[in-house]
């Protein structure tokens, strides 16, 4: 009752399951005095043991272990020959083990491959004591560890293959590039070809470590592999780029960004999405980053709406301050806000007045991002086309993340392309559309899109809400592949130059489009024009910074977080100082 002490459960509440801890304590305590002799159990290995037992019986593995281990022997009965694996899914809440051992959490922490061992060993002892396999060998056993989450503290954070820590880490990238699901081996047995060997029953080994045939530990002979016991599974290869590389548009530094490739195994790479930011908490191997978990990245405005706390997000103070002064003002406008936060996009380029139903179409484009539907695009059409340019630019510095397409030729398919690699596998990398997701995919002049082709890719994929990567060519070296299909999550902006003289092919050429993107932003500045010119050379001269700023100014980084704090309330969600 040693560690029925310890543990401090009571007997009458948990008889059933203080028996299977007290018989897996036990069991743990024999090998040690078995092992080490009477007089010498390692104090601290079996804490950590008794330690594991108390967070498996807390979170209720224990029994779903018992319920797991009764599965696996009725497949024996049916097929003992066949040693089939016992494959069990265990997933740690690293919060709560902390809080039953925070030596054991620190352990996992800094030697998560010791710390595999230690699980192995009791998940072990419990399944050969509640499931009543006493031949049970250890070796049969594959726990498959999943943590819960790991907390994104500076020490553990990962965005580049440059750390190359032994412990946990938790890596933080975007998903540009992935293969098609691949088989690997879990594990194989092999037996030794003598049918009189005492080992002929043969050993199952993991397929992590098998380097080469193993020999018989008693004859010395080469072993051979029980290929009907072998235990196969799928993953997939993926790499993860820093999230810097594509979430600071308005970095003007040249940074060369080396991506991290990550395995992720069986059911880790069943919901993947080329383009999106993930959390990979896991451990650094040799050959590639191994995912012990994957979720996807919850800014932190998300993370406070999820869990209720709406109330506390306030309005940044300038447009705070702004909306008190326009509610006192004309209360019985709706749009007041509105338009006067438009009137702030390119203000040290533009007069607040100019381009105004061109900006007003960038905010709800900008406010329409991080849902569950696919943003509203933009269509800029006029003659003033380069300011245009200039302002939706300008405008790609307030969005989560943008992507710029300088020259068609450049990027290639703006879906994605697909490759074999040395090594045979199919690999799928994003494209312009995918690469921008939960941002801005910037065009720039629609004129300069020559191939047909390439604009039909650009219209199906907004008109679809779906980037479809295509796979013809690894068709021409293998079977033929489906070609997947990703939601579309970016807002595509561009502009088109037209005048109402414009011949008849290019008005229907502009129905097309306009069909297509919906409701078409005017692009003339008009009367105005004089004023921006002004406005442009008193910023090229380098005096536009001391002209005297309107009550309404809002700093940049404001619109950024307004921005972000919109798209990520429920629609239709409105408060006064409050979102």
């Amino acid at each position: 009752m040693y560690a029925l002490s310890l543990l401090g459960f009571s007997s009458n509440r948990f008889s059933s399951k203080t028996s299977m801890k007290e018989s897996s304590t036990r069991r743990i305590e024999l090998y040690h005095k078995q092992t080490l002799g009477y007089g010498c159990i390692p104090v601290t290995a079996f804490k950590y043991q008794e330690d594991i037992l108390r967070y498996l019986d807390k979170t209720g593995t224990l029994m779903r272990l018992q319920e797991a281990t009764n599965k696996y022997e009725r497949r024996l009965q049916k097929d003992r020959d066949q040693r089939l694996p016992f494959l069990f899914l265990l997933e740690l809440d690293i919060v709560l083990l902390s809080e039953i051992s925070a030596l054991f959490s620190t352990l996992l922490l800094n030697e998560p491959s010791v710390a595999q061992h230690i699980i192995h060993y009791v998940v072990h002892c419990a399944a050969s004591t509640t499931g009543g396999i006493p031949d049970l060998q250890s070796e049969d056993i594959q726990v498959l560890l999943r943590l819960k989450s790991l907390p994104p503290l500076p020490g553990l954070v990962k965005t580049g293959p440059e750390n190359t820590s032994s412990g946990l880490m938790l890596l933080q990238g975007i998903l540009v590039a992935q293969t098609l699901p691949i088989k690997y081996i879990r594990s194989a047995v092999f037996r030794c070809p003598d049918s009189l060997c005492r080992s002929q029953q043969g050993q199952r080994v993991a397929g992590n470590v098998i380097q080469c045939v193993p020999h018989c530990s008693v004859c010395g002979r080469e072993m051979k592999e029980y290929c009907r016991a072998r235990d196969t599974g799928d993953q997939v290869l993926g790499l993860l780029v820093s999230p810097s590389a594509l979430e600071n548009p308005g970095s003007k530094e040249f940074v060369r960004h080396q991506s991290t490739l990550v395995c992720f195994q069986d059911e880790l790479m069943v919901d993947l999405e080329l383009g999106v930011r993930y959390d990979v908490p896991g451990l650094q191997t040799n050959a590639y980053f191994q995912a012990w978990n994957v979720q996807r990245w919850v800014s932190d405005t998300d993370a406070k709406i999820r869990h209720q706390e709406l109330p506390s997000l306030l309005m940044p103070p300038a447009i705070s301050a702004l909306n008190a002064y326009l509610s006192h003002c004309c209360p019985s406008s709706p749009w007041a806000l509105v338009a006067a936060l438009a009137a702030q996009m390119a203000a040290d380029m533009f007069p607040t007045p100019a381009l105004l139903h061109l900006k007003l179409g960038l905010i709800l484009s900008l406010a329409s991002q991080g849902r569950n539907h696919p943003p509203v695009p933009i269509l800029a059409v006029g003659a003033d086309t380069l300011a245009a340019h200039h302002l939706l630019r300008h405008a790609t510095l307030l969005a989560q993340r943008c992507v710029t397409l300088s020259s068609p030729s450049h990027w290639g398919p703006l879906h994605g392309t697909a490759h074999h690699d040395e090594q045979g596998n199919s690999w799928l990398e994003a494209g312009a559309l995918l690469l921008a997701s939960t941002g801005v995919c910037f065009l720039g002049d629609w004129a300069k899109f020559k191939s047909t082709n390439l604009r039909s890719s650009v219209l199906s994929a907004i008109e679809s809400g779906q980037v479809t990567v295509d796979t013809q060519r690894l068709a021409s070296s293998g079977p033929a592949v489906t070609s997947p299909k990703f939601p579309l999550r970016c807002s595509v902006w561009t502009y088109r130059y037209w005048t109402p003289g414009e011949k008849g092919v290019e008005q229907v050429q502009l129905r097309t489009l306009i069909d297509v993107f919906g409701m078409p932003y005017l692009a003339d500045t008009g009367t105005e024009a004089d004023r921006v010119s002004h406005s442009m050379l008193q910023a090229a001269i380098g005096l536009g910074n001391n002209t005297t700023k309107p009550y309404y100014a809002v700093p940049v980084h404001e619109l950024q977080q307004y921005g972000s704090i919109r798209s990520s309330c429920p629609a239709g969600h409105e408060t006064r100082g409050k979102l």
